[in-house]
């Protein structure tokens, strides 16, 4: 109630409460990524892109928080997934400065959650090539490359290594 009365107003709601009443039926353990998530589904329906991405980013990590490793890169996937939706959602809205906000933190956590993952696999790289496509990432052709080198039977590490070499020696012919 406090938050759709907020909402009405525009106004921005008392965190702090809302804090208090998620710690205290969810537990100061379990609230976390709770709160994260209503902030930003709040931010979302508002149309307040900026604090909207950095509540989600907040969710995202309160997410992962207590996992390390290769479900620590899963989980950084698939809510990664999840904030692509988002950006798709907010597609018509968009201006320069929330799309270049967006890509950077979707690359940003791409990134990590490749790192992690031990063993990505083709599809992995289809999304991050999908994902880099959809917000217009520069590293779009980097993770093109990857997936169809790792498609057409190179391992993540081989495919990786030569779609670097490809880019580093475009990248000297565009200067030469």
């Amino acid at each position: 109630e406090m938050l759709v009365k907020s909402f009405e107003k525009k106004a921005e709601p008392d965190w702090k409460k809302v804090e208090q009443i998620l710690i205290k039926y969810k537990g100061a353990d379990n609230y976390l990524a709770d709160l994260h998530w209503t902030i930003a589904s709040y931010y979302f329906e508002l149309g307040n892109w900026n604090k909207f991405l950095s509540a989600i980013n907040d969710f995202i990590q309160s997410e992962i928080i207590n996992t390390s490793g290769e479900e620590r890169g899963n989980k950084l996937y698939k809510e990664t997934g999840k904030l692509l939706e988002g950006i798709d959602n907010y597609e018509k809205k968009l201006t320069t400065t929330e799309e270049k906000q967006a890509a950077e933190l979707v690359h940003k956590l791409l990134l990590e959650a490749e790192k992690l993952l031990k063993n990505p696999d083709a599809e992995l790289y289809y999304q991050l090539y999908i994902a880099a496509e959809t917000i217009g990432l520069k590293e779009e052709d980097y993770f093109y490359r990857v997936y169809e080198k790792v498609k057409n039977g190179q391992t993540a590490a081989e495919a990786k290594k030569a779609a670097k070499t490809e880019i580093e020696e475009a990248e000297d012919e565009e200067e030469d």
